[in-house]
């Protein structure tokens, strides 16, 4: 009897600690499993691509589209290409949304096609505070200019969509220039450098240059227009040597235009403005003294001058024949602060930012008679960097912006890029 008693007491105990095997293989496969479905979520949330927002219908009907891009910290559109696609470049501070594969301090190149839809975002981080100097196109890549502790030059590659970094130095880069090759403008001190960044020599002139207006292929050179702190030079640039063609002395150059026959300067003296017309030895032939403004637009058409600038908030234009004659000045619209400008099927077509939170699309013909025009309310924080006509003869618009609007309806943080096409 007694054995019969431990034999079922060791059952008990056999049964007793199988239960608890049991319940603690459960307990710690469950566990397990907890872990297993967090550690996957967790990846599964992490590797989860922002989806790009497609444009959309705006609340406004002169509003074809309305978009925007960016993520909850500052996103800064600087400048922009179209190609085709739209290439959009700029700064960003935001590491989520369109730039969440970003560290902060990167800057941008986002494609978009001509319909305000986002095809592709790419970034390129520094480690320091970023600014971009501008960005140009040279065969088939934009070269991006970045001041980041230094002077970075950044190709980014089109066919590839893949950023590659061409040359670095301790210097402040002042701009770039799209010649036979890149040629990248330092200044230190009072010297100014032009590296060419193919052939990896430079030529140095002791000069301060404050900025560049104008580089590109000339002859057997680089066509130089620049200003100093006091003078206005302009100059051929070579692999060898630098050559002044034209000094004109404590005169700032405000704008220009090339034509067939003629340099046409807008220079500033004293506050005071006056148009200078050079021949193409660059002798003085005529000079035409004008109005003081800003944001001053200097075009040709039909062999007649048009001057187009903002004074006491009105959009004027000027014109004036090539010996100097005024012809016309004309006081075309009010409360302007800034404009851009196209021509288009004989008719000069405006995009207006105005002193009332609105921006204006209008156009005229060249004799300053209005055509047609559309006004849209825009809050405060809301700057335009680039505007076209494009293939639907409507305006294309991209910019800056802080505070959803009537006409841009969403953003995602402190600032964001916009785009949106106009119905002229």
């Amino acid at each position: 009897m007694k054995n019969y008693k431990n034999h079922i007491s060791f059952a008990i105990l056999i049964l007793v600690l199988s239960g608890l095997i049991f319940a603690f293989s459960q307990i710690t496969k469950n566990n397990n499993l907890n872990a297993s479905n967090n550690n996957n979520q967790q990846n599964i949330a992490e590797s989860k691509p922002f989806e790009y927002v497609p444009s959309r219908n705006s609340l406004i009907n002169s509003v074809s589209f309305e978009n925007n891009y960016g993520g909850t910290n500052f996103d800064e559109v600087k400048f922009v290409y179209n190609l085709g696609n739209y290439y959009l470049i700029g700064e960003t501070l935001s590491t989520d949304n369109y730039f969440q594969k970003s560290n902060s301090n990167s800057i941008f190149v986002l494609v978009t096609d001509k319909n305000g839809n986002v095809i592709n975002v790419k970034t390129q981080s520094f480690n320091s505070s970023i600014s971009i100097i501008t960005a140009k196109i040279f065969n088939n890549s934009i070269y991006i200019l970045v001041n980041s502790n230094g002077c970075n030059l950044i190709e980014f590659n089109m066919s590839t969509n893949s950023f590659n970094n061409i040359y670095s130095i301790n210097l402040t880069p002042l701009d770039l220039i799209i010649s036979s090759e890149p040629i990248i403008v330092l200044t230190n001190n009072n010297e100014t450098t032009f590296y060419f960044t193919k052939s990896k020599t430079s030529q140095t002139i002791n000069e301060n240059i404050v900025n560049i207006k104008l580089g590109c292929d000339y002859a057997n050179g680089t066509l130089l227009i620049y200003n100093t702190q006091n003078n206005i030079f302009v100059s051929i640039l070579n692999k060898t040597n630098i050559e002044t063609k034209l000094i004109i002395f404590n005169c700032q150059l405000e704008t220009f235009n090339i034509t067939e026959n003629n340099f046409i300067l807008l220079i500033k003296e004293n506050n005071n403005f006056k148009v200078q017309i050079y021949n193409h030895n660059f002798e003085l032939e005529n000079t035409l003294q004008v109005q003081n403004g800003s944001n001053f637009v200097l075009q040709q058409f039909n062999n007649v001058n048009y001057l187009t600038f903002v004074n006491n908030n009105f959009l004027n234009i000027l014109t004036f024949c090539n010996h100097g004659d005024l012809l016309n000045l004309t006081k075309i619209q009010n409360n302007v602060e800034s404009f851009s400008q196209q021509s288009i099927n004989n008719n000069l077509i405006f995009l207006t930012k105005n002193s009332n939170n609105t921006i204006t699309i209008s156009s005229y013909n060249y004799l300053g008679e209005l055509k047609n025009n559309s006004t849209i309310i825009v809050s405060n924080k809301f700057e335009i960097v680039a505007m076209e006509v494009n293939y639907n003869l409507n305006f294309v618009v991209i910019g800056n912006f802080e505070n959803a609007n009537s006409l841009i309806t969403s953003s995602f943080g402190n600032q964001d890029v916009f785009m949106f096409e106009v119905k002229i």
